[in-house]
């Protein structure tokens, strides 16, 4: 059972709670201690916690300087922020079963990443929890962002002047295929996308769809 942490951060006030599931304690005996931060408006609460689960010391830090390693969330949902750089199919997905927003796949979104998260909190309370709709678009900061959809999980993907052709199409993919099976890790989401990216001239095939479920097996 998760033990749960109540904090409040110095700067803005913004309320919080730290879950520390049993594996987070088995890493942390490992470590020592876990780093844990929270995505606020224009900064990052950081907080250290030990192995009795006592908060030992509490950081603001700017999200352009955050190291990697630190568990990040926005509200009670996990986000990866380790971005995979040099892409041009640019996406973020929500996992609403997991609790996970991966914006790894969308480095462009990264220097405004407080509010497209607070955008798709928004999406959720109108369309994450029962049978309305889910729209096709959504403007998040004036960009156009397209929506795909499977069960527990969407994809957002921002529109650029000059669209591939079948993008829709392999995104529909890469939920029925790869998201719907797990969250990839970085190895398996750069090789992923790379894939896509380089096939994305044709319709997915068959054999396309086996070749993206065998990166996460």
């Amino acid at each position: 059972m998760a033990k749960e942490i109540p904090i409040k951060c110095p700067k803005c006030g913004v309320r919080d709670v730290i879950f520390i599931t049993d594996e987070d304690l088995e890493t942390i005996r490992k470590c020592g201690i876990a780093r844990v931060g929270f995505i606020h408006r224009d900064h990052i609460l950081l907080i250290d916690i030990d192995q009795n689960c006592f908060v030992r010391g509490g950081y603001i830090m700017p999200f352009m300087s955050m190291e990697s390693g630190v568990k990040l969330f926005f509200q009670d949902y996990k986000v990866l922020t380790n971005a995979i750089v040099g892409i041009n199919l640019e996406f973020i997905v929500l996992d609403l079963s997991k609790r996970v927003i991966d914006a790894r796949p969308c480095p462009s979104c990264i220097t405004n990443l407080y509010n497209i998260l607070l955008k798709i909190s928004e999406f959720i309370r109108i369309y994450g929890g029962g049978p309305r709709g889910v729209p096709k678009f959504v403007g998040i900061k004036g960009q156009k962002y397209s929506v795909f959809n499977r069960d527990h999980i969407f994809i957002f993907s921002p529109d650029k002047p000059s669209e591939p052709k079948h993008k829709s199409k392999w995104l529909y993919v890469l939920c029925n295929t790869v998201y719907i099976r797990k969250i990839p890790d970085d190895a398996e989401l750069s090789n992923i996308v790379s894939y896509i990216e380089e096939n994305i001239s044709h319709e997915p095939s068959d054999a396309d769809c086996v070749k993206l479920r065998n990166y996460v097996l």
